[in-house]
């Protein structure tokens, strides 16, 4: 039996596309299409029948994503289909017989056609079920999506002299679209601990530059850490160097005798050597000179305040060395010290120390002075023994003795007890002579016969190793004495 099919329009049936709320900042558009069945009202049983659907987009926007269905029931049959634009797949279940017809896009005004054959196997009447949808129309809100960024970047040198001050500069950059807020900066040098302060917001696309100065008091290799953070953004960002301190390393040195005796003078050699492989800065020099020592001189440079001698040095070279010439006069007596030290700004204090030992001496000195020619045999005559102490030192038990050649005796002594003996007198200790003090001793002596007599004096003290002598010759005559050369 036909089945009868009308031509007019046919209204899509449910499955419509839900529609969620609008979106605040978007706009959305109610498509509009029209869907058309061409094809007989009636046909036989048995005998293909073709149909067209025609879908036309009388809306003002593009559709994107036409999905059409049209479906008969079980009892009849769909053949070949053919489509003018789309992608088309059967689409059968166990309630109905359907082609799914799909549009990729399909503008505004334009009309599609899917067509298909129809077969009925059983005289029933049916109807030609057609359905709809299209992918919602897209919108776009654009939504610009902040995000700050930080980078930290530590500059300094990495190489440094010990005690001299270097500038360390922290860099801190927003790479990002949104500031950083409240930032804080951190600064670590191990052993020195570490230093902390905030620098406020960080702009997007702007950078800080926090310069710090540091001066290492540690030879060796000492870890600079740097790091940027932001508590309210949750960021943070660290960067560090690894710093070898150089230090300059000196060296003094003492070049001279240790022992004197009291009012001699001392000459020393002071050394200064930089045996490091860098140059020592700004190095402050300082004697400090023992009391009862007065300077004969100051070497250039070299300024004295009471007891201390002061220079300056401003560079000495890696490897390089500088003498000092000085010239002490030694007075006081015992053990003294003449202590140097200096201070580098490129390293550690130094100090060197030289002790001397001062000792007074008795210096002794002795003179002759034989008797005034002429003088007969048998009268008495003079000589006289002159003794002064030059030294510093006091002499003690001084022993004196008078010798006197075959032919002439002593008769009596002057100025020291003594005693009288053939042919010379030995004088009773003489208990102390004073620094500078000088005694005259007088031996009076006759001649017996004429010729040559000689006189010989001899000088010794206690703790002298060293004995004093001097000798005359005189020459005698019956008549007159004269004096011949002295030896």
């Amino acid at each position: 039996m036909p089945t009868s099919i009308s031509n007019a329009a046919i209204a899509p049936q449910g499955k419509t596309s839900q529609v969620s709320k609008p979106t605040p900042g978007l706009q959305q558009t109610i498509p509009q299409v029209r869907l058309q069945v061409q094809g007989a009202n009636s046909i036989l049983v048995g005998q293909n029948a073709p149909y067209e659907i025609v879908a036309t987009n009388e809306g003002k926007e593009v559709l994107q994503g036409l999905l059409v269905r049209a479906s008969v029931p079980r009892g009849v049959q769909i053949g070949d289909v053919a489509v003018t634009d789309g992608n088309f797949e059967i689409d059968s279940d166990e309630a109905d017989n359907g082609v799914v017809w799909e549009l990729e896009q399909l503008p505004a005004g334009t009309t599609k056609t899917l067509r298909l054959m129809i077969n009925a196997i059983q005289a029933e009447h049916f109807a030609l079920g057609l359905e709809w949808t299209v992918t919602p129309p897209t919108s776009q809100m654009q939504v610009h999506v902040q995000q700050p960024q930080l980078q930290l970047a530590l500059e300094g040198p990495a190489e440094v002299d010990y005690g001299r001050p270097q500038i360390y500069r922290m860099r801190i950059r927003n790479p990002g679209n949104a500031d950083v807020q409240r930032v804080s900066v951190e600064l670590t040098a191990e052993p020195y601990g570490s230093n902390q302060s905030e620098i406020g917001d960080v702009p997007a696309g702007s950078e800080r530059v926090v310069e710090v100065e540091l001066t290492f008091q540690q030879a060796g290799r000492l870890p600079v850490k740097a790091k940027a953070f932001s508590t309210i953004s949750n960021l943070d960002s660290s960067s560090n160097i690894e710093v070898n301190v150089q230090q300059s390393t000196l060296l003094a040195t003492w070049n001279g005798l240790t022992e004197f005796y009291q009012g001699s003078t001392a000459e020393y050699d002071l050394t200064i050597e930089n045996q490091s492989g860098i140059i020592a800065r700004e190095i402050t020099c300082n004697i400090k000179l023992p009391t009862g020592v007065d300077v004969i001189g100051l070497p250039p440079g070299v300024t004295r305040s009471g007891d201390m001698l002061r220079w300056e040095i401003q560079t000495l070279g890696a490897q390089e060395r500088i003498s000092y010439p000085l010239r002490l006069l030694m007075n006081q007596l015992g053990q003294n010290e003449i202590g140097f030290s200096c201070e580098s700004l490129t390293g550690e204090p130094i100090q060197a120390t030289i002790k001397t030992h001062v000792d007074a001496v008795a210096d002794l000195h002795l003179s002759v002075t034989d008797p005034i020619a002429p003088a007969p045999v048998g009268q008495p005559v003079t000589y006289e023994i002159t003794i002064t102490n030059r030294g510093r030192k006091t002499a003690e038990d001084v022993f004196v003795v008078a010798q006197f050649s075959e032919g002439i005796e002593p008769t009596r002594v002057d100025g020291h007890s003594g005693k009288l003996i053939p042919g010379q007198v030995l004088f009773d200790s003489i208990p102390k002579i004073q620094p500078n003090e000088t005694i005259v001793l007088k031996v009076f002596a006759e001649a017996a016969k004429p010729g040559t007599h000689r006189f010989r004096a001899s000088v010794k003290c206690q703790g002298s190793e060293d004995d004093l002598l001097e000798e005359e010759s005189t020459r005698y005559t019956a008549a007159a004495t004269v004096r011949s050369d002295r030896r």
